[in-house]
């Protein structure tokens, strides 16, 4: 089709062309229209389609909108004639909302803020919204103490977006978790009060034993600061290689919930060591899990010496401090039980007692007593040998570990010798001398039986002329 050039209609006499001309203006024309007509449907339909999608996506935001547990509310800012945004409009509000404000919908679609809730100047909330419509910032405020209009005395965390020309408001009721945060709170600052000022010492230790807390009564206790304790190993204030290892099986066992009283010996600056009573539970966190182990403990170096006192007066003769009757006989039993060395008894009796106390007195007798125990101490051979007091004038000596008979003899004999040196009394030196029975216990030997074969020997020799050693090797037909 030849190119035609289209002038305006108006401005071309119809005498100047022909039909043909003409004709080919309006069909040109005509198509120009049905192109713009074809066009504009087409526009038509893509414009209902895209209102009929947004459509979709209103409701379901809607939908969602409406669904939603925390109170949403759409405002639309109310400004003065100076364009200073003084009150805001409820446009759109979820049923949460309506619930949580106790106003329904219809009632409230159109309210100003400052009606529903007349304090929402004074409490700030107004200068949080007006922030965020006329900055753009949004507003995230967290346990905000809200307006005493809205649902009574409550705590509410904030959050605010602009979109477009309004305000997206979103706030959830959190009173029950501050509340809950307040008592922790202040149950923690007791906890520290308490822990501060305690005079037992408090520590937090984390599950690898790290010290992540200790209480300031740890320098009045061990002379350690709290700084010189936190980050270091729990083990490290342990004295003993003992105690650590005690510790860590300790702390194993706490935290898997149990709860442990332990005693042990720690590392004070400075060098000391203390004795200290440490009671340790599991710490649980907020869910219920252990995640370290808090303890107490307290120093206790003066029951711990009363208590030895205590034990040595009831294991010991008073007057001589060798062991008491009762003490050794346990030890007897104890040593033939174990087995796996040879055990030796020596029985030993002062020769003639009683003529001491009658020439020179009771005080000069006792000082006697106490001079030959003495003397028994200074011929064991090593803490394992043990001296007792039997009764009266009577003292035995035990030597577990020695080689043979004639080991004991030679240790037996050496304390007859000492024993035979002048001892020093209030009535001037006395010269004495013990007759000593000497026998090896048998395996699986009852006490009483050994007892009896070594005091056996020991008249053996008061029978031989006394101030001499007697071994029995010979079985005693009674009690073996």
């Amino acid at each position: 089709m030849p190119t035609t050039h289209l002038l305006p209609v108006a401005f071309i006499p119809l005498g100047a062309i022909g039909w043909w001309p003409l004709a080919a203006v309006v069909a040109t024309a005509l198509g120009l229209i049905a192109y713009l007509a074809f066009r504009y449907a087409r526009v038509v339909q893509q414009l209902g389609r895209a209102t009929a999608a947004w459509e979709a996506e209103r409701g379901r935001l809607n939908a969602t909108l409406k669904s939603l547990l925390d109170p949403h509310a759409v405002l639309q800012p109310v400004r003065n004639e100076a364009g200073r945004i003084v009150d805001f409009r409820f446009d759109y509000a979820n049923p949460a909302a309506c619930s949580w404000l106790g106003i329904d919908r219809d009632h409230l679609t159109g309210s100003r803020l400052l009606g529903v809730c007349p304090t929402a100047e004074s409490s700030g909330l107004l200068k949080i919204l007006a922030d965020t419509a006329d900055t753009g910032r949004p507003a995230a405020v967290d346990s905000f103490a809200s307006p005493r209009a809205m649902a009574g005395s409550r705590c509410i965390d904030i959050h605010a977006v602009r979109d477009g020309q309004r305000i997206s408001f979103t706030w959830r009721d959190v009173t029950d978790r501050d509340a809950v945060s307040k008592k922790l709170a202040a149950s923690e600052e007791q906890f520290r009060l308490l822990a501060e000022n305690s005079s037992d010492v408090v520590i937090r230790i984390s599950r690898d034993g790290t010290v992540l807390w200790v209480s300031p009564s740890v320098t009045s206790v061990l002379g350690w600061s709290q700084a010189d304790c936190i980050g270091r190993l729990g083990d490290d204030l342990f004295a003993t290689s003992e105690g650590r290892e005690q510790f860590r099986r300790n702390l194993a066992a706490v935290l898997v919930g149990q709860a442990i009283v332990m005693r042990s010996q720690l590392a004070a600056k400075g060098g000391d060591v203390h004795w200290v009573e440490i009671h340790a539970g599991p710490f649980r966190t907020e869910e219920g899990q252990i995640d370290s182990i808090v303890a107490s403990f307290r120093g206790i170096d003066a029951e711990v010496r009363a208590e030895a006192i205590l034990e040595r007066r009831a294991s010991t003769d008073e007057l001589t401090n060798l062991l008491n009757r009762k003490e050794v006989l346990e030890r007897v039993e104890f040593l033939n039980k174990r087995g796996g060395q040879q055990l030796a008894a020596l029985w030993c009796d002062i020769d003639r007692f009683k003529v001491v106390n009658d020439t020179y007195g009771h005080a000069a007798g006792d000082a006697v007593l106490k001079a030959l125990a003495d003397r028994i101490r200074g011929c064991l051979r090593s803490t394992d040998d043990m001296g007792a007091r039997i009764g009266g004038d009577e003292l035995l000596v035990l030597l577990p570990g020695v080689r043979d008979l004639q080991d004991a003899m030679d240790i037996a004999e050496k304390l007859r010798r000492a024993a035979a040196e002048p001892i020093p009394t209030p009535a001037g030196p006395i010269a004495i001398t013990i007759s000593i029975g000497v026998t090896l216990a048998r395996p699986e030997e009852r006490t009483d039986a050994l007892m009896a074969r070594a005091d056996d020997a020991m008249y053996q020799a008061k029978n031989h002329g006394r101030n001499r050693v007697v071994a029995f090797e010979e079985p005693v037909a009674a009690g073996t």
